[in-house]
């Protein structure tokens, strides 16, 4: 398909057809697609997890670290359904004839019903709900009776008993004995969602390495199949060191490809899209300050490829070039020793080795001018949401549990994307690759047909019976007979050109 059957499997790919190239690629995974399935299964599942470690923390330090509450009083139930149905857009939690609303959105009230709300003295804000039981009442003055569970007090005043010493350490405990309850519970489900992911990586790993072992065993196994079947002109224009290249490094690029950097890519891709939902949920201005960086990020990661995919291309032309000339100096040395050919052979490597040196820098100084400037990128966006974010919480706008969700989500919406530089920088090897994998596969081979022996009868019998044989009317061999029977060991001794070769 490319190039010709005596042309060199490296000059003659051009062009990449990732398409194709992965379509092709698949059918050897095709057979162990369950495994992969598994796999891919898991990774969403630890996707998840991953996401839904920043909202636990939320949760926790919003709801009984820093509670942040406002609490309305009514006369009576239609009030209070009256006022429900006007602010659709806030939460309430419903307490008898009291509602509970997180404090950021009490800027959603109009102004007229704060005023009224206030001037009543219905209106309470910063309030943190506890237990309703006697030993609380009897420490806490002035208490909110919500229902025979729980109680209001104010967070502000609860601070306050504490700092002038009408709370002791051990008293301050009992009051918040729920919450603090409640948050270790929280702890424990943190913990069994680490225990959760342990299981869910160690089945990951294994069932994508077991699918792509074996789907790399059978490629090796063609490959090499399709080499034995080629005409003996293809390997004049192809040393085997590059052939060998072929079947050892790049099956082995392949085979980290799937099992380290294709689905994990996909993984990487997730996280990224559950990230910027979840950002999104928790509060969406702040949301869009943060991601105001991204469409940097993705310039410089698509420069990244563009860049990357040729100078890969190219490393791996000068590795397999590399090799073709070790493979072939080191087994033919006696001749070049012979021919006094070390410094010529020794100046030949050098340039093919400065070659390879020159190609693998300018890769790593693409590695290095890519990793630097997306972390400066994180950075930039860590800045813009400690500045907007900061702000937001002095103006009742956001929590303090909403910010360190977003610092935390911030901090792996950046790791998957260096990740997945890394991954692209497997793939990226692993397809250029594939080309000449499938370059080599695209070379007609010879029909060479092995027939099987079907004959039960043959016993493994070699048999001479008055053989003569002559070169150029000289006679090496005159009415030879003999017979070697299965299992036998046989000597020719003889003088030189007696004939033991011709025999052989």
């Amino acid at each position: 398909m490319r190039g010709n059957i005596g042309g060199s499997i490296e000059d003659n790919i051009k062009t990449s057809y990732d398409k194709v190239l992965i379509k092709r690629l698949l059918k050897y995974l095709k057979p162990y697609i369950l495994y992969v399935i598994i796999s891919f299964v898991m990774l969403l599942f630890i996707a998840a997890t991953e996401l839904a470690m920043p909202a636990i923390t939320k949760i926790v330090v919003d709801d009984y670290i820093t509670a942040n509450n406002s609490l309305i009083e009514f006369d009576d139930t239609k009030s209070q359904q009256q006022f429900i149905a006007k602010y659709k857009n806030i939460k309430f939690e419903i307490f008898e004839n009291h509602l509970i609303f997180p404090h950021k959105k009490i800027n959603v009230i109009s102004e007229m019903d704060l005023n009224l709300l206030k001037n009543s003295g219905k209106l309470h804000t910063k309030m943190v709900i506890l237990e309703n039981s006697s030993e609380v009442l009897n420490l806490l003055p002035n208490v909110i009776i919500l229902n025979k569970n729980n109680i209001a007090f104010s967070s502000q005043k609860l601070t306050e008993l504490k700092k002038n010493g009408k709370l002791s350490d051990v008293q301050l405990r009992k009051i918040q004995s729920r919450n603090i309850r409640k948050i270790r519970f929280l702890g424990f489900i943190v913990l069994g969602i680490v225990l959760i992911q342990v299981v869910f990586y160690f089945l990951q790993i294994y069932t994508i390495n077991f699918a792509s072992q074996h789907a790399m065993y059978d490629l090796r196994k063609e490959l090499f199949a399709h080499i034995s079947r080629m005409p003996l002109s293809f390997f004049d224009k192809n040393p085997v060191g590059r052939l060998v290249t072929r079947i050892t490094n790049d099956v082995r690029t392949l085979d980290e490809m799937f099992s380290n950097g294709l689905i994990q890519l996909i993984q990487e891709f997730v996280v990224l899209g559950g990230i910027i939902v979840m950002m999104l949920i928790l509060d969406w201005k702040l949301a869009l300050v943060t991601f105001s960086t991204l469409p940097l990020v993705i310039i410089l990661f698509t420069v990244f490829m563009k860049r990357s995919r040729k100078i890969y291309r190219e490393v791996r032309k000068k590795v397999a070039k590399m090799n073709a000339a070790l493979s072939e100096d080191i087994s033919g040395v006696k001749i070049i020793q012979l021919f006094n050919q070390i410094n010529r052979k020794m100046n030949q490597f050098a340039e093919i080795n400065r070659e390879y040196y020159e190609k693998s820098l300018s890769q790593l100084r693409l590695f290095a001018f890519f990793r630097p400037l997306i972390n400066s990128l994180r950075r930039v966006a860590l800045a813009l949401l400690l500045w907007f974010g900061g702000g937001q919480i002095f103006d009742n706008m956001i929590t303090l549990g909403v910010f360190i969700a977003f610092m935390s989500y911030l901090d792996r919406f950046f790791e998957p994307i260096n990740r997945l530089s890394e991954k692209f920088n497997i793939l990226q090897s692993a397809m250029s690759g594939v080309e000449r994998i499938f370059d080599l596969f695209d070379k007609k081979p010879e029909n060479f047909q092995i027939q099987k022996i079907e004959n039960k009868t043959l016993k493994g019998e070699i048999e001479f019976k008055n053989v003569w044989l002559a070169y150029n009317d000289e006679y090496v061999l005159r009415d030879i007979s003999f017979k070697i029977r299965a299992g036998e060991n046989v000597a020719l001794v003889g003088h030189t050109g007696s004939g033991k070769t011709s025999i052989i």
